[in-house]
Order: structure tokens, then C-alpha cells, then sequence
């Protein structure tokens, strides 16, 4: 939501800002995902939501309405593009980034044409998954959350 200020609008924080779903079967890709965005020191705290397939993550995708979408390559019920399809489904889709073992040039192409904006290569680093979610976040909002003034250069 935005609001008019004197000589900007500001961005208004919203419960979506920093939420990202994590769709995975694997716990250690939760673990590593939490351990990597919820570092204490972190600017930024990501709120994180984890399904393990692809139809929870389709059920739930609408009431989650995550900022960015992290996905494994392989899910027990289907496959990223499940997923991929369901968010473009929503009003605001999230920002879509696939990660698996061995990512390559094809898939990376494959995912930018369907409409994904990233692949990671596993075991997830934390500068790797760190610099997308930045990126990601100015990509879709032109700011970090919390830098105010940022939203305001950007939209005046």
C-alpha cells in the first residue's frame, strides 16, 4: 500500500514484504534456508513458509502471497513448473527461483522463459541465496525493505 507524503509516497510495510515460500521435501533445504535469511544480524528477517510438494504449495499459494517463491527442481508430486504455473495464477505472483543439484545453463534458460526469475545450484550458500533475495526484492519492489527513501527515488 502507498501512502502521500509531503513530497513522496513511501511504501507502507505489508505482511507479504518478506515472505517467501520455501517448497521442498527435503528438511535440511528448510534448515539451510532458515539458518541462511533469519541470521540474527540480518537487515532484513524473511519470513518463511515451507510446503513440501507441489499441490500444497499450489493449495496455499493464494493465502501465503509470498514476495519470492524458492522451489526445488524436484518436488514428490510434481515438479517446479507446477508450482511456476500456480503463482502465475495469483493477482501479485511472486518472484519464482528454482533451485537443484548440478544447475546448468538449460534449465536456467528454462526457467527465465517460463517466467521464473532464478536458478540456484545446491547445497544453497548463503551468499548465493542471500544476493537473489536482494536482487529479487529491488527487482520487484526497487528497494530493501526498510530503506524508504530508496521507494521514494524510485517511483518520483
Amino acid at each position: 500500500m502507498l501512502s502521500g507524503t509531503e513530497n513522496s509516497l513511501v511504501r507502507e510495510p505489508s505482511s507479504d514484504n518478506t515472505s517467501v515460500l520455501l517448497v521442498s521435501p527435503r528438511d535440511e533445504d528448510e534448515k539451510a534456508v532458515q539458518e541462511i535469511l533469519q541470521q540474527p544480524e540480518r537487515e532484513v528477517q524473511w519470513t518463511i513458509k515451507h510446503c513440501d510438494g507441489a499441490k500444497a504449495a499450489a493449495s496455499s499459494i493464494h493465502s501465503i502471497m509470498p514476495g519470492v517463491v524458492l522451489c526445488d527442481r524436484k518436488l514428490p508430486d510434481g515438479d517446479w513448473k507446477d508450482v511456476l504455473h500456480a503463482c502465475q495464477d495469483v493477482a501479485k505472483p511472486p518472484l519464482f527461483v528454482v533451485y537443484c543439484d548440478g544447475a546448468d545453463e538449460r534449465l536456467w534458460a528454462e526457467v527465465l522463459n517460463q517466467g521464473g526469475f532464478d536458478v540456484l545450484s545446491r547445497p544453497l550458500k548463503d551468499s548465493e541465496v542471500t544476493g537473489t533475495m536482494t536482487t529479487a526484492w529491488r527487482y520487484r519492489f526497487g528497494q530493501l525493505p526498510g530503506d524508504a527513501g530508496a521507494w521514494s527515488r524510485h517511483i518520483a
